[in-house]
Order: C-alpha cells, then structure tokens, then sequence
C-alpha cells in the first residue's frame, strides 16, 4: 500500500504492478489501499495482478470505473471496498465468488463475470465471451424486478 499522499497520475486505464519501488527498495503489492481510487474520475478501467490479497475498505469508492479486474490471489474484501460502483463490469479471475468474501460485495447494479465468461482480448482488455446472452439474461432480471417492485407495492 502506499500513502493517500501520492497522487496517482491522470490516466485511464491502471494496470496495478506486482511490485513497486520506494527509495531503492522493491515491495511486492499485497493490497489495494483504502480510498486509492476514492471519486477518481479519470480512470476508467484497473487491472489488479496476482499478488493482490486484500482490497481495503473503501478502495474505489465512488470511482467511475468502466470495469475491473480481480485475480484470484484475492482473499478478502474489506467493508464498502467496491462501494459507490454502479454499472461497472467486474471480471474475477475465480471462477465463483470465493467463501472468503463478503456476501454483499459488490453492488447488485454491477455485473459480474466468472471466470468461465469472459476472456481477454488481443488488447489485454477483458470481453464476456457470450455478451448476447449475459445481456438478455440481465435484462430479463431487470425486467422481472421492476414488475416485482411494482406489483408488491399495489398489493401490499
């Protein structure tokens, strides 16, 4: 982790490295700190590396964020790490949500790709391998839950 003091730089898409290197001496990157993308509206996209166990409490709140990535190599999810993240495209690297984690993550507004559903494309970018189907089944769900909403608030 490194301080809130350093400000990262305007860019869009972050690809976190292994390993960085302070004063000479290399660190290998075990956490996303608290509040590192805190209301970051510049960056658009972040690919965490494998050396990654732990996103810290409030680590890309409120950051308008396209999508992410999630290596396996993560165990924990502290509190509100992913709070605030609405209409992103989450990519985890496991291929189901790890009993390790919270059970309410994410927002229910994200959408979440196993790692049997996507893939990365030539640009390193990841792309849901049947986007029609996921597309149409979230909408569906949509759907039915706006029904839902409606019908349970008339026949309360």
């Amino acid at each position: 982790e490194t301080s809130n003091d350093e400000p990262l730089p305007d860019v869009e898409d972050v690809i976190i490295e292994k390993t960085v290197t302070i004063k000479n001496v290399n660190y290998t990157v075990v956490a996303v700190g608290a509040y590192s993308f805190d209301c970051r509206e510049e960056v658009k996209s972040v690919i965490i590396p494998n050396s990654v166990k732990t996103l810290r409490e409030n680590a890309f709140f409120c950051a308008s964020i396209d999508w992410i990535v999630i290596p396996d190599s993560v165990t924990k999810i502290e509190d509100s790490a992913l709070d605030g993240l609405y209409f992103v495209d989450i990519f985890c690297e496991a291929k189901s949500q790890p009993t390790t984690w919270p059970s309410e993550w994410c927002s229910s507004l994200s959408n979440v790709y196993w790692k049997d559903q996507w893939e990365y494309d030539s640009n390193n970018k990841p792309v849901v391998k049947n986007k029609w189907f996921f597309s149409h089944i979230k909408s569906i769900f949509y759907k039915r839950s706006v029904f839902c909403s409606v019908f349970d608030k008339y026949h309360s």
